[in-house]
């Protein structure tokens, strides 16, 4: 993810065209992870919302504080 700032508010992104790389990463990589549950279901959920944006075509903004 590409930072803006290095320190806080942390603001990073990603375009439309590294979502669609990383999704594909992602959909060929074991997301699990049995020590920790969470983990695992935060992988997941962070596959489904990038799934979302490929295909609408469109890149994410994420904010950290």
């Amino acid at each position: 993810m590409h930072k803006t700032k290095d320190d806080f508010p942390l603001i990073g992104y990603l375009t439309a065209a590294e979502i669609e790389r990383e999704v594909k990463r992602m959909e060929g990589t074991d997301l699990s992870f049995p020590k920790d549950e969470l983990i695992e279901q935060d992988r997941k959920e962070l596959l489904g919302a990038l799934q979302k944006a490929a295909k609408k075509r469109v890149g994410v903004v994420a904010f950290y504080h």
